[in-house]
């Protein structure tokens, strides 16, 4: 029976220590999402070290064609988010629905 309040006691300190850490993981998130607020300039202004990072932890690999045309692949979880943007964009497009008179076999 005395082991129960011992057990409470760590669980209590460690569920504790977790919102401490979630707290400072949302600050440090929310610092990194303040300084690639405009990627572009970001990626601009950083070293070519830097660079090479940003490019390694997006990128998989980089095409180019005998064309000049460009693509990439894209590391995990960015492809997929990739992915999810595009259909969710795609889901959002007005589609185009022919008027009622250009309808075949409409009443007269």
């Amino acid at each position: 029976m005395h082991e129960l309040p011992v057990q409470r006691s760590r669980i209590e300190d460690s569920l504790a220590n977790i919102g401490e850490e979630i707290a400072v993981g949302g600050q440090l998130l929310t610092k990194a999402l303040d300084q690639i607020a405009d990627p572009k300039a970001y990626y601009e202004k950083a070293t070519d070290k830097v660079r090479r990072l940003l490019n390694e932890s997006f990128f998989l690999r980089f095409f180019v064609y005998q064309d000049g045309a460009v693509g990439a692949d894209l590391n995990e979880p960015f492809d997929d988010i990739f992915a999810a943007q595009t259909a969710f964009r795609a889901s959002k497009t007005p589609h185009t629905v022919p008027l009622v008179q250009d309808r075949p076999n409409r009443p007269k």
